[in-house]
């Protein structure tokens, strides 16, 4: 507290008591003039008197010492700690609440360097202090969150406010901060933050719990399928839709035969697994929309929305085999258990008036097929509906006579039937495939008819196995068989296609091969319509534990009685077309031929010869090159191998590089191509074309290698080559087989330097949204989008697409297969990078490549006629 001096609290004194006495006066109207006169006399003399005591004493006042007292005063007074600071960051002035975070006093505190008290950001990404900055710079720095490292026993955070202080010149003389204490602001943040979590959880806990009320509610516990009650809720309102819409809509009964025998001879506990084992039968044999109801004991309903009789009936056939198929065996004595289903099909072709009526009529000819038999398929009409049972409707077994039935039961629920079912997929195993073609070629002979044998191979499956381990790969296999069996139950798919009343069935050969087989056909003149639906029915994505997978396959097919006589043969002949269906690729199919034979004496040949190419200098590369748009110069070559054959002459690369990758020989040729191509490029530099970079393309099998980075480093390391100047070429099927780990590969590669290019762009199942998750630097379109593009308006929107959206990620864009001006004369306007193709050079020697670096191609890139976009296709 600052005290005047005492002659000037006198004269305040005397001069407030004297306006007192005259209000006082005044107040209780005493009206003594002499009195007032007198009084007002003194109160003048009086401040005469002060006004002499103050002037005197004005010299004993120190102001200078009293504003940094009141300025402390009025510091101390505010709830935010404030320092002022000089420019060597010493304090000169701090309040109380500065000094109580510190733990000290304010005295304590002066000529201290405030950065001792070690001050550190909650952000852990910025590094000098504010006032700092502010000193230096002279710039206001405002909301640092930051803490004292090893402060208290809690830590405490401050916003911070670093304002410059400055003199009169205007030069900065020093900062004053500000701390602001949110210690409990954040804390309440964070509780309010773990609050919010932990109600989203419960509300994620609330939405399962939810779903399994709805499960149990909605499921029949042993079998998980629908429950009577949902299934009539669900469908109820489908069956009133197809009415109203004109739409087909079939039911489905089935019962399992003689199941009370089941129970009395294994027990309840097998008999409920038998239960268990058909509803799950069923529901693979479905359309993934359909569902299957538990409808009572050992009944199941089905709805098919959408399908009409004849359809229905074959996928019912289907569901019986593959029931009869079942592998479940009594522990107890060890014994197989025989199982059989009948069924019943009805539809609202005959308008029924409720669902439960489509229902009822199922029934009757469910009641039809256990009467005349069982293990059969039973139609309802119209006309039979309360008649006796007639065996003219029904689908008798294959191979069997519907007048002798019997015999045909004790055949399907036999022992061997039992055993030949794969444990994985539950499709029949490779001794059923051949017992069925064996089957099929007698049944095709005696009727006339004929029947497609196709093998099936998954491409690259054991990389899945070894990359994602074995969990992974039965899963995939799973998910393909049931895409098999779902594409091949579709009678849009075989009964339109082939206009016949043939069987498919589909086999599993063991690892990642499949047989499918087609019988009773009038024709195979679809056979490769089918083909090519297996095929797109297994490249669709697959979607495991969070990984993509874009599968492909190749497929084998041999025909009856074209391309032979006997099971052995048809079997034979269609794992030699799938053989060469694998070489020539991914997702291709071949149709055996008497040329393969030929084919595969020359094959072998190859195969043997190719062993030897390195030792006996076979290889060469040659170079083609790719030419910048804006320069006219050729910025880099593409190494491409070629083997000179010392009696076939010169073998191209689409011949032996498949033989090359199924025999496992791609990794040392591959690491031949690629020390070849780094040693010429070293050669070109010392020669003088330093700005030359080289392209080498890496095969699915090398880059799947564990130990590709290391490898393609030390090769870079004996030539010399900046792994700046090595391009690697990868084709984009090769990277979407597994995407994860491609982008792992392609990182580590990126970071060491190397360019990356995705070869063949546009050809496999990518977008360019699915390429920002690779560190890539150029897209090369595939040739067969530029051979049509003045021609074709389809090809040139998505050439067209691609440049715009490649440039857009800040990639390059080279074009491939380039050969006339006018195609040349687009992707000018379009704004490509770089141009590959014959228009330039063909892939040439060495010696020719040489020179076409000193070659100016400006005047080959001048434009030609003004080009048109070519008309849009309306087709």
């Amino acid at each position: 507290m600052i005290k005047l001096p005492l002659s000037l609290r006198l004269t305040t004194g005397f001069v407030v008591m004297m306006i007192s006495i005259l209000l006082l006066c005044e107040s209780l109207n005493y009206h003594f003039e002499y009195l007032a006169v007198v009084i007002t006399a003194i109160a003048v003399l009086g401040a005469a008197i002060s006004l002499l005591i103050i002037s005197r004493s004005h010299d004993r006042i120190d102001l200078s010492t009293m504003a940094p007292l009141l300025l402390e005063s009025t510091l101390d007074a505010l709830t935010e700690g404030v320092v002022l600071l000089d420019n060597r960051e010493r304090i000169i002035i701090v309040n109380a609440t500065f000094a109580e975070i510190i733990g000290t006093t304010s005295a304590a505190l002066k000529n201290i360097s405030i950065s001792k008290f070690g001050w550190k950001f909650t952000n852990n990404y910025e590094n000098e202090m504010p006032w700092t900055v502010a000193i230096r710079d002279g710039s206001r720095q405002t909301d640092k969150q930051m803490c004292m490292s090893g402060h208290a026993d809690t830590q405490k955070i401050f916003v911070v406010d670093s304002v410059p202080v400055r003199d009169s010149s205007g030069k900065n003389s020093g900062v004053m901060i500000t701390f602001d204490d949110v210690t409990r602001q954040e804390e309440k943040n964070d509780k309010l933050e773990s609050m919010l979590g932990m109600l989203k959880k419960s509300r994620d806990e609330v939405r399962r719990q939810n779903e399994v009320l709805q499960e149990l509610a909605t499921r029949d516990s042993l079998t998980n399928c629908l429950n009577r009650r949902s299934f009539f809720e669900k469908y109820n309102t489908v069956f009133r839709a197809a009415q109203r819409d004109d739409h087909n809509v079939t039911c489905i009964m089935t019962d399992i035969d003689l199941f009370k025998s089941i129970n009395d001879r294994h027990g309840h506990a097998i008999g409920d697994e038998v239960i268990k084992q058909v509803a799950d039968t069923l529901s693979r044999s479905l359309r993934s929309t359909d569902s299957v109801c538990r409808y009572g004991g050992e009944e199941f309903c089905v709805i098919l929305p959408g399908m009409d009789l004849s359809q229905a009936e074959i996928m019912a056939e289907r569901a019986r085999q593959n029931i009869a198929r079942l592998d479940i065996i009594d522990e107890s004595d060890n014994t197989p258990v025989s199982i059989t289903s009948s069924f019943g099909i009805s539809s609202n072709e005959h308008q029924p008036a409720s669902l439960s009526e489509l229902i009822d009529r199922a029934d009757k000819a469910l009641y039809q097929s256990k009467h005349t038999g069982r293990n059969c398929v039973t139609l309802w009409n119209r006309q039979e509906n309360d008649s006796p049972p007639d065996t003219d409707n029904k689908t008798p077994l294959p191979g069997t006579d519907s007048r002798d039935n019997t015999a045909a039961v004790d055949n399907a629920a036999g022992p061997e039937v039992a055993s030949g079912c794969d444990t994985l997929t539950g499709l029949p195993n490779r001794h059923e495939f051949h017992n069925s073609v064996a089957s099929a070629v007698q049944s095709c002979r005696a009727t006339g008819q004929h029947a497609s044998i196709m093998m099936l191979d998954l491409d690259m499956f054991k990389r899945i196995n070894s990359t994602h381990g074995y969990a992974v790969g039965d899963k995939l296999l799973r998910v393909v068989s049931g895409r098999l069996t779902e594409v091949l139950r579709n009678t849009d798919t075989v009964a339109r296609l082939t206009d016949t009343s043939g069987t498919t069935s589909i086999y599993r050969l063991g690892g990642d091969e499949f047989g499918i087989l087609l019988t009773g056909l009038d024709c195979t003149e679809f056979t490769g319509q089918i083909v090519n639906r297996v095929i797109e029915s297994v490249t669709r994505q697959i979607d495991i534990q969070g990984n993509e997978f874009h599968l492909s396959c190749s497929v084998g097919v041999s025909l009856f009685p074209d391309h032979g006589a006997s099971a052995e043969a048809l079997v034979k002949n269609a794992s030699t077309a799938l053989y060469y269906a694998k070489l020539q690729g991914h997702n291709i199919s071949r149709f055996y031929d008497e040329d393969l034979n030929r084919e595969s004496l020359k094959s072998l040949k190859l195969e043997n010869d190719l062993r030897h190419v390195i030792e006996r200098n076979e290889l060469e590369l040659y170079y083609q090159p790719k030419v910048d748009i804006a320069t006219g110069k050729v910025s880099s070559v593409e190494a491409l191998v070629r083997w000179h054959h010392p009696e076939l002459g010169m073998i191209p690369p689409g011949e032996f590089i498949p033989v090359a990758e199924e025999t496992g020989l791609i990794t040392t040729i591959g690491d031949w191509v690629l020390e070849s191509a780094c040693q010429q490029l070293r050669r070109w530099q010392d020669a003088g074309y330093r700005d030359i970079s080289v392209a080498v393309n890496l095969s699915a099998v090398q880059f799947s290698q564990q130990d590709l980075l290391k490898r393609i480093l030390t090769t870079l390391n004996k030539t010399g080559v900046c792994p700046g100047q090595l391009e690697l070429e990868i084709t984009e099927s090769t990277i979407m087989q597994h995407l994860d780990a491609a982008a792992k590969t392609m990182r580590a590669l990126h970071c060491s330097g190397m360019q990356i290019s995705i070869d063949d762009f546009g050809t496999g199942y990518s977008s360019l949204n699915h390429l920002k998750r690779f560190p890539i630097n150029t897209v090369k379109i595939d040739r067969s989008f530029i051979r049509d593009i003045t021609t074709d308006s389809d090809d040139a929107a998505i050439v067209s697409a691609i440049i715009s959206m490649a440039h857009s990620m800040d990639l390059k864009v080279i074009a491939e297969g380039v050969e006339t001006a006018e195609q040349l004369n687009v992707l000018q306007d379009l704004h490509c990078n770089e141009i590959q193709g014959f228009l330039f050079s063909p892939p040439v020697a060495t010696d020719e490549a040489t020179a076409l670096f000193d070659e100016d191609m400006e005047s080959r890139l001048q434009p030609v006629a003004s080009w048109q976009a070519p008309p849009v296709n309306t087709d």
